[in-house]
């Protein structure tokens, strides 16, 4: 959670690709003991941005690995572009849905179907996911997180929902 444009999808991509390639490639996690990255399939659905910006930020963090790690980048890239799938949602409508009559067909569980078995599922941001309810109603984000608790469930994966603070 943080306000807006303090880094939230830019962390998180830059965890996703470092699980997509089983290194921390960022230095994210450095002096973090006993923590060891596994190589994983990485899903990052964004609602946020739209597909060009997204190209752009991919594009722009492969061109700086290839300027910090020339020796390595080539390989890291390549696992990134194996393991790590982008989802572009922008203008989409998609919805975390508590389990509506066709649960299994909605937009929000095709995406759950989609991300089965993956290391991480990242959700940017969770406003662009509620479908118009509100983030001060404890019974709507209730239900909300129920779904995304079925979702990790269904999936076997792990979720990461980014937030807006004021």
């Amino acid at each position: 959670a943080g306000a807006d444009s303090a880094g939230k999808s830019m962390w998180s991509v830059q965890c996703g690709m470092s699980i997509a390639c089983g290194d921390d490639i960022f230095g994210l996690f450095n002096g973090t003991e006993g923590f060891e990255f596994q190589q994983g399939r990485v899903v990052y659905a964004c609602a946020e941005d739209q597909g060009p910006v997204l190209h752009h930020r991919l594009f722009n963090m492969a061109e700086r690995l290839r300027e910090v790690v020339p020796d390595e980048a080539p390989a890291v890239v390549d696992a990134v572009v194996e393991n790590f799938d982008v989802v572009d949602l922008y203008g989409s409508g998609i919805t975390i849905e508590p389990r509506p009559a066709e649960w299994w067909t909605s937009n929000w569980w095709l995406l759950a179907q989609m991300a089965k078995d993956a290391r991480l599922v990242i959700i940017d941001t969770l406003i662009r996911f509620a479908g118009g309810r509100s983030e001060n109603d404890n019974v709507e984000m209730a239900a909300m997180m129920g779904a995304v608790e079925m979702a990790v469930k269904a999936t076997g994966s792990s979720f990461l929902l980014l937030h807006h603070v004021g």
